[in-house]
C-alpha cells in the first residue's frame, strides 16, 4: 500500500510539473508573439495573445528535415522555434540561421488575408540544422481569435456605411419583440443580394427597461464579429425615436421550427450533429474573443439559404475576462451556476449547447417534465437530474458528450477545460466531422429552405397585423436621455 501511495504521489507530482512546464511555455510563447511586428502593429488585446498561445501546435523535426521548400505549397502560419535551429535560404539573399527564440512565417499571413487561408507558394526553403522543436500557429486559429486577418494588415471590422437608411425600402415584418420590430428591407433599385433584416428598437422602451447600456454593448459586440455561423451586423442608424440595426438576412426561419413540427419533435442524430457542429463553431469563435453568448436556444438559431445554422440575437452577449453574475437567459437552457448566481463563464454556453443537442436528438429538453413549474425546473437543473426515454435511439457517443457538458461544476465541464472547444471537437461523436470543410460550407445540409427569390420570407410568421402608428402620447426623449445612445 505504501508503494502504491508513493507511486500515486509521484504521478501527481509529475503531472503538476508537466502542467507548470506547459504554463511556462505558454507564457514564453505569449511574450514572443507580442514581439512579432505584424501582431504588435495590430493593437491586439492581452486575452487575444493568451488565446493564440493556447492554440500553438507542437511539432518536432529531425536534422536535415525541410520545414518548407521554395516553390511548394505551404499552409500560412507563424512558427516559433523553441529548441534547435534552422537554416533559411531565400533567392537573392545569403543563407541565415534562426535559433531558439526565433520565428518565421510572418510573410505568409499578408497574402493569406486576401486568399481566405488557402495554401500559398513558399518563397523560402527552411531546413533543420539539428533536431528542432517548434510551436505552430495556423492561419485559421489566428483568424478566429483576432476576428479576421484584415486586422493584421491595417483593416478593422468596420460597418458598411455605404448602405444609407434613406436607401432602404420596407417590405414586411419578420418579427416583434419588447422593444420594437424586425423588418424585411431592401435597397432601392437593388440587386437580389441587397436584401436585409432591419431591427428597429424604440429608445423610450429601452430606457423604460433599463436597456440603454445593453443595446450599446450588443452593437459593439456585433461590430467585432465576422463569422459564417453568427449573424452579421451591416450598419447602424438612429433618429430621435428609434435605433436601427441593419443585419444580413437569414431566410430559412428558426431552428426551432426544424426541430418541432406537426408530425415530430427532434431530428435524426446525423442532422443533430450537423447543426450542433455549426453552433459549436460560432460559440468557439465568440469564446476566443472573450464573448459569452448566454442565451442559446433553438429560437435564437436561424437557418440560412444553404441550410446552415446561424446564431442570432446577441442581446445578452458580453465581453467577459473572468466571470459575470447577471441572471439572464431562458430557464430551460440555464446552467446551474447562472441560476445560483455563483458567477458564470463560457461554461454556461456549453451547458446550454448540450441541452440543445439533447433536444435535437430526443425531441424535448433534458430537464423538462410535464407539469413542472419554474422552481421545480431549477431544482432539477442544479441537481443535474435528467434521463433518456426508455426507447431512445440516442447513441452511446452522443450520450457521453452530453454527459461531459452537463457536469454541475463549470470548471470540470467539457468545453471549459484547458483544451476549450477542441475537447468537444475531438470527441468520438464528431470523429467524422471535417471542421474546415464545415466552415467553408462544403457539406450538404440535412434541410435547406426552398426559396423563390431574395425577398422570400415564407419561413417566417407574418406579423404585419402588429404594425402600429406612433403613439402620440409617447413621451419625447430629453437631450440627457438622447445622450445615453451616443456612439450607437
Amino acid at each position: 500500500e505504501e508503494t502504491n501511495a508513493l507511486a500515486l504521489s509521484r504521478d501527481v507530482f509529475m503531472k503538476v510539473l508537466g502542467d507548470l512546464g506547459d504554463l511556462v511555455i505558454k507564457a514564453a510563447d505569449k511574450r514572443r508573439l507580442k514581439a512579432i511586428p505584424i501582431f504588435a502593429r495590430a493593437g491586439l488585446k492581452d486575452f487575444e495573445f493568451d488565446a493564440m498561445a493556447e492554440q500553438m501546435e507542437d511539432m518536432k523535426f529531425k536534422k536535415g528535415d525541410e520545414l518548407s521548400t521554395i516553390g511548394t505549397e505551404i499552409t500560412p502560419c507563424i512558427v516559433l522555434i523553441r529548441e534547435g535551429s534552422v537554416m533559411v535560404k531565400e533567392e537573392g539573399k545569403p543563407p541565415s540561421t534562426l535559433g531558439g527564440g526565433g520565428y518565421f512565417g510572418e510573410e505568409t499571413l499578408v497574402p493569406a488575408a486576401n486568399n481566405k487561408g488557402q495554401n500559398i507558394t513558399a518563397t523560402r526553403t527552411i531546413v533543420a540544422v539539428d533536431d528542432v522543436v517548434v510551436g505552430g500557429l495556423p492561419f485559421r486559429s489566428i483568424g478566429n481569435i483576432v476576428g479576421g486577418l484584415g486586422r493584421l494588415v491595417g483593416e478593422t471590422n468596420k460597418l458598411d456605411h455605404s448602405v444609407k437608411m434613406a436607401d432602404l425600402v420596407k417590405h414586411r415584418i419578420l418579427g416583434v419583440g419588447t422593444f420594437g420590430q424586425v423588418w424585411l428591407v431592401s435597397k432601392k433599385d437593388s440587386t437580389d443580394d441587397e436584401v436585409f433584416a432591419l431591427k428597429i428598437q424604440i429608445k423610450r422602451e429601452l430606457l423604460n427597461h433599463g436597456q440603454a447600456e445593453g443595446v450599446l454593448r450588443e452593437k459593439n459586440v456585433m461590430a467585432s464579429i465576422d463569422h459564417p455561423f453568427i449573424i452579421k451586423l451591416v450598419n447602424t442608424y438612429q433618429d430621435k425615436r428609434c435605433l436601427y440595426m441593419l443585419l444580413r438576412l437569414v431566410q430559412g426561419g428558426e431552428l426551432f421550427s426544424v426541430l418541432h413540427t406537426d408530425s415530430r419533435d427532434g431530428v435524426s442524430e446525423k442532422a443533430a450533429l450537423f447543426y450542433a457542429a455549426g453552433i459549436l463553431e460560432g460559440l468557439a469563435y465568440m469564446h476566443q474573443r472573450k464573448i459569452l453568448y448566454r442565451d442559446l436556444k433553438p429560437e435564437n438559431v436561424l437557418i440560412d439559404s444553404q441550410g446552415y445554422p446561424v446564431i442570432v440575437d446577441l442581446g445578452f452577449a458580453k465581453v467577459v475576462e473572468d466571470k459575470t453574475y447577471t441572471l439572464c437567459g431562458t430557464p430551460l437552457y440555464l446552467a446551474p451556476e447562472v441560476i445560483l448566481s455563483r458567477g458564470h463563464d463560457k461554461g454556461c454556453d456549453y451547458w446550454s449547447w448540450a441541452v440543445m443537442v439533447y433536444e435535437m436528438c430526443i425531441g424535448n429538453t433534458c430537464f423538462y417534465e410535464s407539469g413542472l413549474d419554474q422552481m421545480g425546473l431549477f431544482k432539477r437543473i442544479v441537481k443535474g437530474k435528467y434521463n433518456y426515454p426508455p426507447l431512445s435511439s440516442a447513441s452511446a457517443e452522443v450520450r457521453d458528450l452530453i454527459k461531459g457538458c452537463l457536469i454541475l461544476r463549470s470548471s470540470e465541464r467539457l468545453g471549459n477545460l484547458r483544451g476549450g472547444s477542441a475537447d468537444i471537437k475531438g470527441h468520438p461523436w464528431f470523429a467524422k466531422m471535417e471542421w474546415d470543410r464545415l466552415v467553408e460550407k462544403g457539406y450538404k445540409a440535412p434541410w435547406a429552405p426552398q426559396l423563390k427569390n431574395a425577398l422570400d420570407s415564407s419561413n417566417f410568421e407574418n406579423f404585419d397585423h402588429l404594425a402600429k402608428e406612433v403613439d402620440p402620447r409617447e413621451k419625447k426623449l430629453t437631450s440627457k436621455e438622447q445622450d445615453q445612445f451616443k456612439g450607437f
